[in-house]
C-alpha cells in the first residue's frame, strides 16, 4: 500500500518556548561554550578555537552532540571524533557550515559546509553517525563547485523534511536542497532572482538567514554593504519578491550579520561596529536601535537565543551584546552593549549557525496521512491549550464553497474527486481560538499492483 506522509503546519500566534533544545549548547570564538535553559551559563571544557565559522548542535533534551569550526568536528567530549577532521569547510567561511539531523533518523547528522571566499572546495556535506561512539561515516560530498560563505536551513512545509539554502558565487541562483528520511537529494530546486553577483573571492562573503516560520530569508551582502529580503516557499523551495533593503532605505556600511525577531515580524540587520537596525517587514520601514560609530567595537554575529533575547559578537570581545524585547517595536527594544560576560574566553568572529526552524514553536497545528489506493485522508488536529471545540471545513480550490466535514478532532475523510482542496482546522476553548489552513492535492487514484 502505497502511502505519503504529510505533515502540516501554519500558525497565527506563538504561545510556548518548547522544542528549541537543539540550540541550547554554543561553541564559538576561543572555547566560548554557553550552555542555555531559561538564560545562558558558561561551561568550560572546549577545546576549539576558530576564526568566525561555527556550528553546534544539541539533541532534543539539550545535551550537547557535536561542534565544528568548519574543518574539525568535535563530540560532547570534547575531542575530535573518528575520521572527523580535514572538513572542507573553512574557518574564515562565515556562515559557511551547519549541522542538521536527518528526518526520521536521531542518530544520523548532516554536516554541510561552505569554502572560504567560493573556493573551488565549494559546497559540500559529511555524514556523522551519532549512535555509540560518533564517527563520520561519509565526507566531503560536493553539491555545488562553487557558492557564496554562508549556508541556513528551515522545514519543508511538512514540518518533517529540510530545505538547505546557498546562492551561487557567479549570477544570481538559489539553491534549494532537500534532506528527507532517504538521505540529500542531489538534484536542487533553483531560483534566479535578485542581485547577480561577479564571482570575486570577497564579494562572496556573505551571511543569511530564514525567518523561524520559513516564510521570509534574508542575505547580505557584505563588501557592497547591501541587505536582502525574499520570500520563500516551504513547499517548493522557491524564492520569490526579491527586496533591496539597501536601495529601498538607504545604503548600509559593513554588513555582519541578521536575523529575524522570534514571531517573524523584524528583520534585525548588525552594521559592522556602527549600528543595529529593525526593519519592519509588514510597515516596510527601517528604525535604528544602537548607534555606536565606532571604529573598535567591531560587530560580527548575531543570534537568537531560546530566552527570546538577541545576542550580539564582538571581535576579541569577553562579553556578547544583548537585545531584549525584540518581537516589539525599536521603541521597545532594549540593548545593552555589555549585556553579558564570557569570563576568562574571548569571543572572535560571529556566532553559531543554526537551522532556525528550532525556534519556530506553533500553537496548533495538524498532521495527516494521505492512502492514495482510494483517496482517504486520516486527519490528526494537535493544538496547546486544551481545544474543546474542533471544527474542519474543505472547499475545492477556485470553484467550491466551505462545508463542513468533521467536529472531531481526529477523523478520516475519502475525497470523491481529484483536484486542489483548502482544508481547515478550528480549535477553540473558552476565548481562544486558532485556526489552520493548507492546500491538498488530490491525484488520481493509484491502482494496485499486489
Amino acid at each position: 500500500m502505497l502511502r505519503i506522509y504529510i505533515f502540516i503546519v501554519f500558525v497565527l500566534h506563538v504561545l510556548s518556548l518548547s522544542a528549541q533544545y537543539e540550540t541550547s549548547n554554543w561553541l564559538f570564538g576561543n572555547k566560548v561554550w554557553l550552555q542555555f535553559n531559561k538564560s545562558p551559563v558558561i561551561k568550560l571544557g572546549s577545546k576549539m578555537s576558530g576564526v568566525e565559522n561555527y556550528s553546534s548542535i544539541s539533541d532534543s533534551l539539550g545535551n550537547l552532540l557535536l561542534y565544528s569550526n568548519g574543518y574539525n568536528i568535535y563530540g560532547s567530549n570534547h575531542d575530535t571524533i573518528i575520521n572527523g577532521t580535514g572538513l572542507f569547510g573553512d574557518e574564515s567561511s562565515m556562515m559557511g557550515s551547519i549541522f542538521v539531523t536527518r528526518p526520521k533518523n536521531d542518530s544520523l547528522i548532516y554536516f554541510f559546509t561552505n569554502d572560504y571566499q567560493g573556493h573551488s572546495r565549494g559546497f559540500c556535506y559529511s555524514i556523522i553517525n551519532v549512535k555509540g561512539i560518533p564517527r563520520v561515516i561519509a565526507k566531503n560530498i560536493k553539491l555545488v563547485n562553487f557558492s557564496l560563505e554562508c549556508v541556513s536551513t528551515t522545514k519543508h512545509a511538512n514540518e518533517t523534511d529540510i530545505w538547505i539554502a546557498i546562492h551561487s558565487k557567479v549570477g544570481n541562483t538559489f539553491y534549494s536542497f532537500l534532506l528527507t528520511k532517504d538521505g540529500i537529494n542531489i538534484c536542487p530546486v533553483t531560483t534566479d532572482i535578485g542581485y547577480i553577483f561577479m564571482g570575486g573571492g570577497i564579494e562572496s562573503q556573505s551571511c543569511a538567514n530564514f525567518s523561524h516560520n520559513g516564510k521570509y530569508y534574508g542575505l547580505s551582502h557584505i563588501t557592497m554593504g547591501q541587505y536582502y529580503l525574499l520570500d520563500f516557499d516551504k513547499r517548493t523551495g522557491i524564492f520569490s519578491n526579491f527586496i533591496n533593503l539597501g536601495d529601498k532605505i538607504g545604503d548600509f556600511e559593513v554588513t555582519t550579520g541578521l536575523v529575524f525577531s522570534k514571531n517573524d515580524k523584524y528583520l534585525y540587520l548588525l552594521e559592522r561596529g556602527l549600528n543595529i537596525y529593525q526593519y519592519d517587514i509588514n510597515k516596510q520601514f527601517l528604525n535604528s536601535i544602537y548607534l555606536s560609530k565606532s571604529n573598535i567595537d567591531l560587530a560580527v554575529g548575531i543570534q537568537i537565543g531560546i530566552d527570546n533575547k538577541l545576542y550580539v559578537n564582538y571581535i576579541n570581545d569577553s562579553s556578547l551584546g544583548v537585545l531584549r524585547n525584540i518581537d516589539s517595536s525599536y521603541l521597545k527594544v532594549n540593548y545593552t552593549r555589555k549585556g553579558f560576560a564570557l569570563g576568562a574566553a574571548n569571543s572572535r568572529n560571529g556566532l553559531p549557525n543554526f537551522n532556525q526552524s528550532y525556534f519556530y514553536t506553533p500553537s496548533i497545528n495538524y498532521n495527516y496521512e494521505m492512502e492514495c489506493i482510494n483517496n482517504s485522508i486520516k486527519f490528526w488536529g494537535y493544538d496547546t491549550f486544551s481545544a474543546s471545540v474542533h471544527q474542519w471545513e474543505m472547499r475545492k480550490l477556485a470553484s467550491g464553497n466551505w462545508q463542513s466535514i468533521s467536529t472531531s478532532k481526529n477523523f478520516t475523510y475519502t475525497f470523491i474527486d481529484t483536484g486542489r482542496y483548502e482544508v481547515r482546522y478550528i480549535a477553540a476553548i473558552n476565548s481562544i481560538q486558532d485556526t489552520v489552513s493548507k492546500t491538498i492535492a488530490i491525484y488520481p487514484k493509484i491502482n494496485k499492483e499486489f
